[in-house]
């Protein structure tokens, strides 16, 4: 896995055509980091952050969160 960096509401936003980055973070959360997006999207870049990571084979998203 490739490491992308933190992503914010914007660069999620912008990878769909209708700028709907909660549903696309909703997408690409790994399995064992589900969560309600609704829960932590206003606090993304401040108390959370979303890491997103390519994988080297497939080049599939795949995207960690953390609250601080």
């Amino acid at each position: 896995m490739n490491y992308l960096g933190e992503w914010t509401q914007e660069d999620l936003d912008n990878m769909t055509e209708d700028s709907n980055g909660q549903e696309y973070l909703t997408s690409i959360l790994s399995k064992d980091a589900k969560v309600e997006v609704a829960d932590i999207w206003d606090d993304i870049g401040d108390n959370v952050a979303v890491f997103v990571f390519q994988c080297n084979n497939c080049n599939l998203l795949v995207a960690m969160w953390q609250c601080f």
